[in-house]
């Protein structure tokens, strides 16, 4: 069953079929079947500056998406392995984690506190890592407006981590 509506008068060549596609699709001239012109809607030329932003972004989109999905991933392994640790050396788990100074002394010695402490830090650094990425990215397509508000958005997430850290 075709889209049209049963009041619509089908299209008699296959010319006129396409002249009336054409028509739906923007605004058309009052001229001969044949020779019309169509200009392109309002909607259609918004439609066309949406597809290229969204084609232009779709890398920095990946970036951001890929950043996020493998740290994300890599601390979650961090923190299994961490857990894992824990478990077989049953040593108990911390419910405070350790001031920075004492992670890698705390690794270096086979502590599961410091490798579940670096998962810690890994898990909160990913989000930063991917403002960065598209600060990075938006830099590169020129796009000043949106460097500055990625850099803001960073600056919140320093400004959250500093408060958090110096409790």
């Amino acid at each position: 069953m075709s889209g049209r509506s049963p009041d619509s008068p089908s299209p008699r060549t296959a010319s006129d079929a396409k002249a009336s596609v054409t028509a739906s699709e923007g605004t058309s001239h009052p001229t001969s079947a044949a020779s019309r012109v169509v200009e392109p809607s309002p909607a259609t030329a918004a439609g066309d500056v949406f597809g290229r932003r969204t084609a232009e972004l779709e890398p920095l989109y990946d970036a951001a998406i890929a950043t996020l999905t493998w740290g994300f991933r890599a601390g979650a392994a961090l923190l299994a392995a961490g857990i894992g640790l824990a478990l077989a050396k049953q040593e108990p788990l911390k419910r405070v984690a350790e001031p920075f100074a004492d992670i890698v002394p705390a690794i270096r010695d086979g502590h599961a506190a410091g490798v579940i402490d670096v998962a810690i830090l890994w898990i909160v650094a990913t989000p930063v890592a991917a403002v960065l990425v598209v600060a990075v990215g938006f830099a590169r397509l020129g796009d000043r407006r949106y460097v500055l508000l990625s850099l803001l958005v960073l600056a919140v997430l320093g400004v959250s981590v500093a408060l958090a850290l110096g409790r």
